[in-house]
């Protein structure tokens, strides 16, 4: 018995995670139906039997949510659970039951036996849940039209996401580069993926590959942007009396990979195949990442000073993503000292991006496009600085 993924949507699940995984199972993995019978092909075992109860299983978990509902007195006052444990469970109760019931999940009872001969793939399509259907037909149906529902919709994103970048790039031609770098980002974390060996499991490789392409990204960029900063400190002036050309060419160019990481990252989580587990505030932050930066790029307008704050966040968010990485394969004592580097270099970053805020809040705009561009520049700075210091007190507390 083993409750299953459909075969289409397999791949998405394999590279993402969802509330269970995080929740209510973690570490737990659904297989799908043609993973297990090319693993029993492997094992010379033939199926000769296959039948889905997902829809018995929905009733069970629309019954055990009922008999949790009516238990919520004893769970809270007498047993002393909190409420947010019992929302939780209640909400995984009816969220699984949904999914069961429209044919997102199965629930499969499969019968082996040794083979003589054949493949199980060779009659895959012969074995139904409930009609004696091929598969594909049936019981995958509505999540097959669910991916592909979602799949175009991410495809129609990219395409206005190429189509703004060249609209733009019309007079600033280095500004499509910017969809392009986010590709690249994108395929070094699939190809980390597969780099990684598969002795370890499907979801802590993602999770890996995705923390090391983000680390590397954020720490290749903060380090070059505090070289540009020590090369060019008259940059870093938030409006800059005598402008430097070689200072803003190199600034814009940082910009543009800031924009293409925001991009990828804000991306990966749309087609959720990377183990992007983002919270509120990294989604916040990376859409006012792209929405400063790359207005600055294409008006060539404050870079020197916006290089500067892309250091400060850049430095931090790559020491947090090696923090997170460590806490996946060190030990206790490898997590506890990068641990200790996170909370130092992501203090630091929140000291110089609340004075970059300072600097930026004394300065005063003469047109309508200045005010508006410092405003997206005092929004970035701010959310900066509470998504710093928002970090560091959750490294203080689990200290």
């Amino acid at each position: 018995q083993a409750i299953s993924y459909p075969d289409a949507n397999y791949e998405t699940y394999v590279y993402s995670s969802d509330y269970i995984k995080a929740h209510i199972f973690p570490g737990g993995h659904l297989p799908c139906l043609k993973v297990m019978l090319e693993h029993a092909d492997a094992c010379k075992l033939k199926l000769c039997d296959i039948t889905d109860i997902g829809k018995s299983y929905a009733t069970t978990l629309q019954v055990w949510a009922k008999n949790w509902e009516d238990s919520h007195d004893a769970l809270t006052c007498k047993l002393g659970y909190s409420e947010v444990f019992y929302k939780k469970y209640l909400f995984y109760f009816k969220y699984c039951s949904a999914g069961f019931d429209r044919g997102l999940l199965h629930d499969f009872i499969l019968t082996f036996q040794k083979a003589k001969g054949g493949s199980n793939m060779d009659c895959e399509d012969e074995w139904d849940t409930q009609s004696r259907e091929p598969l594909s037909t049936t019981a995958g149906a509505s999540a097959d039209n669910s991916l592909r529902n979602n799949e175009q919709f991410t495809e129609y994103m990219f395409y206005a996401y190429l189509f703004l970048a060249g609209m733009a790039s019309g007079q600033q031609k280095r500004l499509i580069l910017v969809p392009l770098g986010s590709l690249a980002i994108l395929s070094s974390t699939r190809m980390c993926f597969s780099i990684i060996t598969h002795r370890i499991a499907s979801e802590r490789r993602a999770r890996m590959s995705y923390c090391i392409v983000r680390a590397l990204a954020s720490l290749i960029l903060g380090s070059t942007s505090a070289f540009h900063i020590l090369k060019y400190p008259e940059s870093v002036s938030y409006s800059p009396s005598n402008r430097n050309e070689c200072s803003e060419h190199f600034g814009s160019f940082l910009l543009i990979g800031a924009c293409s990481f925001a991009g990828s990252q804000l991306w990966a989580s749309c087609i959720s195949w990377a183990m992007n587990e983002m919270s509120m505030n990294e989604y916040v932050h990376y859409i006012l990442t792209l929405t400063t930066l790359g207005p600055s790029v294409f008006n060539s307008s404050n870079v020197g000073f916006l290089c500067a704050a892309l250091s400060a966040s850049a430095l931090g968010n790559g020491c947090h993503n090696l923090h997170e990485l460590t806490s996946i394969t060190l030990s206790e004592k490898g997590k506890r000292l990068w641990k200790t580097i996170s909370l130092i270099a992501n203090l630091a970053s929140l000291v110089f991006t609340c004075f970059l805020l300072v600097l930026s809040l004394s300065s005063k705009g003469s047109t309508i496009k200045t005010h508006v561009f410092q405003g997206t520049t005092h929004l970035l700075l701010l959310h900066s600085t509470v998504l710093f210091g928002l970090r560091v007190m959750r490294y203080v507390q689990t200290s």
